[in-house]
């Protein structure tokens, strides 16, 4: 795992999400891992630590969908592999029944073969309205 780029971790991650795999989850993220959402509803949630980063993602799966699917529509070359930016949008089958649509721009940085930062900036709106 330890040659594997920024951009495929991000990727990997992505794909273990939608495949509600929080073991691959946990192998994907350094120890001090850090999953950062500035625009969360509420406000910032930042969760630090590889256990707090799958116990947020475990926990929005079980409070919120049944299943999650990611489209990749872009990503950005980075001069360093430790690095990648990438845009993409989601489409959810949320509990209550609901569809869930949103667009991301996350930032992802690794180290050692793993992400030690997952920043992701999405709608918070989307996320209100596919709740209410």
């Amino acid at each position: 795992m330890a040659d594997r780029t920024a951009g495929e971790l991000l990727d990997a991650v992505l794909r273990a999400i939608e495949r509600i795999d929080f073991t691959e989850v946990a192998e994907l993220f350094h120890p001090d891992g850090v999953f950062d959402c500035p625009y969360a509803p509420g406000g910032p949630s930042i969760a630090r630590g590889r256990d707090a980063i799958v116990a947020l993602l475990r926990g929005s799966a079980e409070a919120m969908w049944k299943t999650f699917a990611f489209t990749v529509d872009r990503e950005y070359a980075c001069t360093d592999p430790a690095f990648a930016i990438a845009e993409y949008h989601s489409e959810a089958l949320l509990h209550n029944g609901r569809t869930y649509r949103n667009r991301y721009i996350t930032v992802c940085e690794a180290r050692d073969g793993r992400i030690v930062l997952f920043r992701e900036h999405f709608d918070p709106q989307a996320i209100v309205a596919g709740m209410s």
